[in-house]
């Protein structure tokens, strides 16, 4: 290897975006319904912190963090992490402006390595300013670091990516330091006085969320347990939502 010192790769573009019309090609974690029983899958040990803190939160105080977007202007590709969710709860709640409308609106910050300028962008994002500096200009961003065991889907094994890191800006907001004993308490009673829903797709039960004789549903988008949560257990009237990703069996 060759010493560059012309090279700065530990630079990199970030700025913020509206994402209030950002409707990307190929997000497949929004759009196809085979991301439903995955999603499930993966969040079924996590359900009070994934859709009761999570929601709740939202409703209250708004979204305090934004998504973080990865892009590369140079292949003309991006990708959310983290911040799916966050996107997918925005899309519901579009529904519902009267619940969200004194809030902070989710925005997003582009990090791309292989841009200099945010305007590279402006065809792309609406509303594209610099993130907020000190007086001077300046902006000290404290950033961390996840190792998470990953395993290839080819070569089923843990050791292709034993050295992999996943970053991304340090926010004040995680799902397990805003939760309380008070919302486990009142998670345990939103279960005993509320109906709960029972999970289907393809005609296969996953599971239920919930208790009281759970309603099922067939769900053909991750949105849709979303918006089935809202229902259930926020008491919000379905007619609101604009297209349902759901039926009733």
């Amino acid at each position: 290897m060759i010493y560059d010192a012309t090279d700065i790769p530990f630079r990199a573009a970030i700025f913020e975006v509206s994402i209030e019309n950002f409707n990307p090609t190929g997000f497949k974690e929004h759009t196809e319904a085979s991301y439903v029983p995955f999603w499930l899958s993966r969040q079924q040990k996590r359900i009070y912190l994934r859709l009761f803190v999570f929601i709740k939160h939202v409703l209250q105080w708004g979204f305090l963090e934004p998504i973080i977007i990865w892009g590369n202007i140079e292949k003309q590709t991006m990708r959310i992490h983290p911040g799916v969710n966050r996107f997918i709860l925005n899309s519901v709640l579009k529904d519902l402006p009267h619940l969200t409308k004194r809030h902070k609106p989710l925005k997003g910050w582009v990090i791309d390595w292989t841009c200099v300028h945010r305007n590279e962008y402006k065809y792309i994002f609406d509303d594209i300013k610099p993130i907020p500096r000190d007086p001077d200009g300046n902006l000290n961003m404290t950033w961390k670091v996840d190792y998470r065991t990953t395993v290839n889907p080819i070569v089923q094994s843990v050791d292709t990516f034993e050295d992999q890191y996943e970053f991304s800006p340090f926010g004040e907001y995680y799902l397990g330091t805003i939760e309380s004993e008070q919302l486990k308490k009142e998670w345990i009673y939103k279960q005993e006085a509320h109906r709960g829903f029972g999970c289907y797709f393809n005609g296969k039960k996953i599971y239920n969320i919930g208790r009281n004789n759970p309603k099922q549903y067939e769900i053909n988008r991750v949105a849709g347990i979303y918006q089935l949560f809202l229902k259930h257990f926020f008491d919000i009237n379905e007619d609101h939502f604009t297209i349902k990703y759901y039926e009733a069996i």
